[in-house]
């Protein structure tokens, strides 16, 4: 005979006893919005960190769990150094003239 993970055996008599469709995760979910609401309105800061652990843990069941990663980068930077001393630049002359020598459409 297979040997069934103590898990499935465990939601097994959870769906035995509370009906096929029950799902831990999503009863979980129902009371932390329960407990959310309840903070809200109360506005205590005890039903506010109990509504937080409640959505941290129904979180740990559906999203992975973020991890530090240390790393380094390393970037190569080109740069062209041009000296332009004693260049005399007009550049309103050139503009003017760049615009005298476009076709006229």
């Amino acid at each position: 005979m297979a040997r069934v993970p103590r898990g499935e055996q465990l939601l097994e008599s959870l769906q035995d006893l509370y009906g096929e469709a029950f799902n831990p995760v999503l009863r979980m979910s129902e009371l932390a919005i329960h407990a959310h609401n309840q903070a809200v309105a109360s506005g205590d800061m005890g039903d506010m960190a109990t509504a937080v652990q409640n959505w941290d843990r129904v979180a740990s069941y559906i999203q992975p769990k973020l991890k530090a990663v240390e790393g380094q980068v390393t970037h190569n930077i080109r740069a062209a150094v041009i000296d332009m001393t004693g260049l005399n630049l007009e550049f309103e002359e050139a503009e003017s003239d760049l615009l005298e020598a476009l076709p006229d459409d």
